[in-house]
């Protein structure tokens, strides 16, 4: 009981030193489809800084922001997880207090700025739009992550990190033929304490870290760092109910943070481009048991399933974790499982040398589509942010 009121106080300690802590000069929306025709992301980006808060050089620079898409097709040739992103990036202006809404597909408004914004973005490739089809090229059905980040342009010509908690926004799917929707906040962290474009820390044993983004989902650390034994769960997988496959279809969309391997030095950091510095993880459900499965509705642990290596970002299906159905009864009840992160492996030995040990961590969010009959035929799309450290 001692070392667990030590550990309190510890923490308490220093959850006060880090208050004034800021954030966000990167933001991060770690899930976006462009499928046009069928799935609108739209996205909504609010800056609130000028030249003056983002360190831009006055009467010389001017203050734009910098959009960068990480995407691959959603099906046919890179549609497996493991499968790189490719980067399209591309700028817009921006004004003080200024919100800018955009459909990455294209489906909503065309690809350009949406609900009658008054704001000129006509400067940049591609401009006015902002939808992937028009300033990346691609019009097939894609899944990725976006970075968004200051940028002086001018003679700085550079991305801006004054950690002055100027940028933040959200992001909303919509199931443009059946009418639902779900979305999410977008992820910050703090550039000083994880880097200018990384939202969780480096190195084996460094989560929990102070300025990592709390949206994450990590790899267990075993033994609990001190001071969050006490207050935090880092050291749990984190369980989720499965809901019956007869009238739910769940996919988990896994964004891997972190990648620790000679070929990469900034291994947190989200924008990198070459195939082996994109970020990894592996994923798989686990029953009451700690082993690979799920558990019933009358709590027996059920083994079986697959280990699910993901590089850049992956939608993987419940079928593909369980491979397959255990059976008729799990179609139509379903149960619970924890989800679990591990290390990745090697893709190219020769080049990578050695995956590091590490926290591989990841954004995971638990996707549910369908129509139930207790929802009398209606589309049901809802999304769960499956996270930890949900105790501070």
């Amino acid at each position: 009981m001692r070392k667990l009121i030590l550990a309190v106080m510890i923490s308490v300690l220093l959850l006060g030193f880090s208050a004034g802590v800021s954030m966000a000069d990167t933001i991060l929306f770690p899930y976006i489809n462009s499928n046009p025709g069928n799935l609108a992301t739209i996205v909504s980006t609010i800056n609130t800084g000028n030249e003056v808060s983002e360190g831009c050089v006055l009467l010389a620079d001017t203050l734009r922001l910098h959009y960068r898409y990480f995407t691959k097709p959603v099906a046919g040739a890179g549609s497996e997880p493991i499968d790189a992103c490719d980067e399209r990036d591309f700028m817009r202006p921006t004004t003080l207090a200024d919100i800018v809404s955009f459909d990455v597909s294209g489906q909503v408004g065309g690809g350009t700025a949406l609900f009658g914004d008054a704001t000129n973005y006509n400067w940049g490739a591609g401009a006015p739009n902002f939808d992937l089809p028009t300033v990346g090229g691609f019009a097939d059905a894609r899944r990725g992550y976006l970075l968004v980040t200051h940028h002086c342009a001018g003679v700085t010509n550079l991305d801006m990190h004054s950690g002055n908690n100027n940028l933040d926004g959200d992001a909303m799917l919509v199931d443009v033929v059946n009418g639902a929707a779900w979305g999410y906040r977008a992820v910050i962290a703090d550039p000083a304490l994880m880097g200018p474009y990384a939202f969780s820390p480096i190195g084996a044993g460094a989560t929990p870290a102070f300025g990592m983004t709390s949206d994450l989902l990590s790899e267990p650390i075993v033994p609990v760092a001190v001071p969050y034994a006490g207050v935090n769960r880092y050291a749990r997988n984190q369980a989720v109910p499965i809901y019956p496959p007869d009238d739910f279809q769940t996919r988990f969309m896994v964004t891997p943070l972190y990648i620790d391997t000679a070929a990469s030095p900034t291994n947190n950091d989200m924008s990198t481009v070459p195939d082996l510095t994109q970020k990894r993880t592996r994923i798989r459900l686990i029953d009451r048991n700690g082993l690979q499965g799920v558990t019933d509705r009358d709590e027996q642990g059920v083994t079986g399933g697959d280990t699910i290596h993901v590089r850049c970002v992956a939608g993987i299906d419940l079928d593909t974790l369980t491979a397959g159905s255990f059976g008729a009864w799990w179609d139509a009840q379903g149960g619970w499982a924890a989800v679990d992160l591990l290390d990745p492996l090697m893709i190219d030995a020769p080049n990578e040398i050695a995956i590091g040990a590490g926290d591989y961590n990841a954004i995971v969010f638990k996707l549910e589509f369908g129509a139930p009959g207790f929802a009398g035929g209606s589309m049901i799309n809802t999304a769960t942010l499956i996270r930890d450290g949900r105790i501070w």
